[in-house]
């Protein structure tokens, strides 16, 4: 085989699991759009499929809109200076979880009371070193218009992605414990997890300038958080007889 020919993904066959499968899961408890109270989550592995957590993750979908009639933010809204510069802080979804539990089997394994300073702590110590000595700010671009992160053009960039339109904003939550940073699968069972939420979503999600930092109540700029999205990845095992690996080993090894 050539090697401007190579496949460019894994078989089954080759890598001796299947096809990665995606299942999403909403809560089981109502959210209250204005934050607090418990998001619960609970799902069982399909038959012959196991639980891989570093491949799992939550989606936040935040609506944000200003004034009283909710309108979707613009670009001239993240202009720099303090009737503007309407941002998204750095992990704004994990800002606005303050607990989580993880229960297998009604066995409490995983219990996280720091959520959002764990959170930042495994975002900084995942940096390279490159990006770090690259960049004047940890989270965002510094300067008018640097770095396409403009605050002038839609949509701004990811920091700022107002375009005049868009009402929701979806924001990825990987939570911040050992057992979803690992690299096992977890087989069949049961899962239950408890997001326990905040409140003040506007302060977590956004930061803004001090003019409309000062409107309280989310009088001009509101932010509601309208959905939780649990996304599970499952893989299932391919079991292949013993002779036929024996076999396979020794035609490699000891060709005829």
């Amino acid at each position: 085989m050539s090697i401007f020919n190579l496949p460019t993904e894994s078989l089954a066959q080759d890598s001796g699991i299947s096809t990665i499968r995606r299942d999403q899961y909403a809560s089981i408890s109502i959210i209250n759009p204005a934050g607090g109270g418990v998001a619960a989550f609970e799902f069982a592995n399909p038959a012959n499929n196991w639980f891989t957590p570093r491949l799992s993750y939550f989606t936040f979908r935040f609506r944000i809109s200003k004034g009283v009639a909710h309108a979707p933010l613009e670009a001239t809204d993240a202009r720099i200076g303090d009737d503007g510069n309407i941002q998204f802080r750095s992990l704004p979804a994990a800002n606005c979880v303050a607990t989580l539990s993880h229960m297998p089997n009604g066995v409490q394994v995983e219990n996280c009371t720091a959520v959002p300073e764990v959170s930042a702590l495994v975002a900084r110590t995942q940096m390279t070193h490159g990006f770090k000595r690259s960049t004047p700010s940890v989270y965002r671009d510094e300067g008018i218009n640097d770095l396409g992160n403009s605050n002038l053009t839609p949509p701004g960039g990811a920091l700022q992605p107002w375009d005049g339109e868009t009402l929701e904003h979806e924001c990825c939550f990987v939570p911040p414990t050992g057992l979803w940073a690992s690299e096992a699968a977890i087989p069949g069972g049961r899962h239950r997890i408890a997001l326990t939420l905040s409140q003040s979503l506007r302060a977590r999600v956004l930061q803004m300038g001090q003019a409309r930092e000062a409107l309280i109540d989310g009088s001009y700029i509101t932010v509601l958080l309208s959905s939780i999205t649990l996304n599970v990845c499952h893989m299932a095992l391919i079991i292949r007889s013993r002779s036929l690996v024996r076999w396979c080993y020794r035609s490699t090894r000891f060709p005829s």
